[in-house]
Parts: C-alpha cells; structure tokens; sequence
C-alpha cells in the first residue's frame, strides 16, 4: 500500500501545490518577473537586477475547501530603479508586483562586492590590513529603498576576546563605500550602521 493509498482527495491535491520548486520553473517565473518588470521601469545603461531569492507562496484558501493556486515569491533588488521588489508569478504570469517597505537579506554575490569595494578603499585598508580578519555583514538601519551594507571586520585572537578593528558601510547602488569608522558602529543620518 502507497503512502498517498489513505490521503483524502483534498491533501492529494494539496500535495502537488507543495511539491519543492523545481529549477525549471524558478527560471520560468525569473523570466517573467524580469520581463515584468522591465516594461514598466526606465531602464539605464548599466542598470541589473539582483534576484536575492524565490520561493514558494502559498496563501490561505478564498473559500472553504478551496484549494490554493501555487504561487513564486521572488524578491529583487532593482539596481536600476533603486529599489527592493517583491513579485508573485502564478500559472504563467505576474499577479502581484510591489515595492517592499524593508531591505531583504543581502546575495552572496553583494556580499562580495561589497567586501570587494571596503577592501580598495584607503581609509579601510589602513584599518583591516591584519591577518585573521574576521568580516561579518549586516543590513543598515535605513528604509527599503537603500541597499546599504554594513561591514564589521574583527580579530579574535586565540584565548583572547574579540575586538572591532573597522566598520565599513557600503552603497551598492551606488558601488561606493560610504562611511568608515575606526572600530564599532558608525553613524550616518537615519540612524547607527554596525
């Protein structure tokens, strides 16, 4: 006897609405919300997106024993129109597109670049130039249409506590580093960063 031999109809529906996302139709859904998106934004040379994640969206029922559509939540940092978008694509099609009011987690490719650009910097390179540094990123205090990083780089010897060597800050729309401190948090106007 299969396992799905007991399941009532309403869960065996349910079950392929469930299913993982499968990478065929992550790329699927990527392309539309891209084809989306550049229709209604004005594109600039040099302008990307980041696609900073995609998942599954499944909502709660309209009605009693209605069954959700399967949903693709992608979120995505528009490098062009500066800011972080929320698109959900469903059967085929883009059904919702909205500006987000937070900053999403960063992409290992922004961390990167990130890194890339405090470490070319001077005034951070004079500061971080020790082996066994420690970098940990973190989002700024800032609203959702920035995509500021914050960069702490650390030493901790063996034995010994931990101690802030700098904190870079970073604007990745604007691919510059924008503040940098000696040590702990830096303050820019909308508040502490680090």
């Amino acid at each position: 006897m299969t396992a799905t031999a007991n399941m009532s109809i309403q869960t065996k529906k349910l079950m392929k609405n469930l299913a993982p996302l499968r990478k065929r139709e992550e790329q699927s859904a990527l392309k539309l919300a891209v084809a989306h998106l550049t229709t209604y934004t004005d594109r600039t040379e040099g302008s990307h997106y980041v696609v900073l994640g995609s998942e599954l969206a499944i909502g709660r029922p309209g009605k009693t024993g209605a069954i959700s559509n399967r949903r693709i939540r992608l979120l995505i940092a528009d490098y062009g129109a500066r800011r972080n978008i929320e698109v959900l694509v469903e059967t085929g099609k883009v059904v919702e597109s909205r500006s987000l009011p937070y900053q999403p987690a960063f992409h290992p490719d922004e961390i990167a670049n990130a890194r890339a650009l405090a470490e070319r910097d001077p005034r951070a390179t004079r500061l971080i130039k020790r082996r066994s540094v420690i970098v940990e990123a973190a989002s700024s205090e800032r609203p959702s249409h920035s995509r500021l990083m914050t960069l702490r780089y650390a030493i901790a010897p063996q034995g010994k506590p931990a101690s802030f060597l700098a904190t870079v800050v970073v604007d990745l729309w604007a691919r510059k580093v924008v503040a940098v401190k000696e040590g702990g948090p830096v303050k820019l106007s909308g508040g502490h960063h680090g």
